[in-house]
């Protein structure tokens, strides 16, 4: 028994001396911080957000042919036939609505589907202007002209007008652009949304593709051009 009791005396003063050992008072201050972890992967890219970007893109189902500018043999308009009446009609503009405002402080893209004619190669995404050959007679420069029309903010617009121009030693034959053309695409990026730093190359230098996967544009966002 009284073995019993000396283990029970021996358990109970561990058991003292442990709780004693505790820490007691305030925590001490803060360490400090550590170094930092490393970067982890980029992110998807983001959506263009509502108004920064407006595309434009003409219907699959249009017909386009160049029209002569008056009496200047080397100078035409590309347009679209319209068949709302009884004979073919061509609109000679490419309108772009601006329910934003985003087209007078913005930057703006066209872009032109072509290729030579009778080719048997398949059509290209031209930025306007290009220019096809050199500056000797022969040559040919294709030019996006705008004119904007602010209507008191009703529905402003931008109207686009295509030209292709032939050098020519003596203009005196009618001679059409080599070039046939089966599309038109309209670019407007909002001045706020133009990309810079280690991205800063001119938009206007970059492809159709480049654009599109730089801000994200997808073919579905494009709206048909009136």
């Amino acid at each position: 028994m009284k073995k019993i009791l000396y283990y029970n005396t021996i358990f109970f003063l561990l058991i003292a001396l442990l709780t004693s050992c505790e820490k007691q008072g305030p925590d001490g201050p803060e360490g400090p911080e550590g170094p930092a972890g490393n970067p982890g992967p980029p992110g998807n890219s983001g959506s263009t957000g509502s108004g920064a970007v407006i595309a434009y893109t003409t219907d699959p189902a249009n017909i386009f042919g160049w029209v002569k500018n008056g009496s200047v043999a080397s100078s035409y308009t590309l347009g679209r036939k319209d068949n709302s009446g009884s004979d073919y009609n061509y609109d000679l503009a490419f309108y772009v609505e601006d329910r934003e405002g985003v087209i007078p402080d913005g930057i703006v893209l066209v872009y032109v589907k072509m290729k030579k004619k009778n080719s048997t190669q398949e059509a290209v995404w031209f930025a306007m202007p290009h220019l096809s050959g050199n500056m000797a007679a022969g040559s040919e420069e294709y030019t996006a002209h705008q004119n904007y029309r602010d209507q008191s903010g009703n529905n402003d617009y931008l109207a686009v007008r295509i030209t292709g121009d032939i050098a020519q030693a003596s203009p005196t034959a009618a001679t059409p652009p080599s070039y046939d053309a089966s599309g038109v695409k309209i670019i407007v990026i909002a001045s706020g949304e133009v990309i810079i730093g280690s991205r800063s190359a001119d938009v206007r230098t970059l492809s159709l593709e480049e654009v599109m996967e730089r801000y994200n544009i997808k073919e579905t966002d494009f709206k048909v051009l009136r």
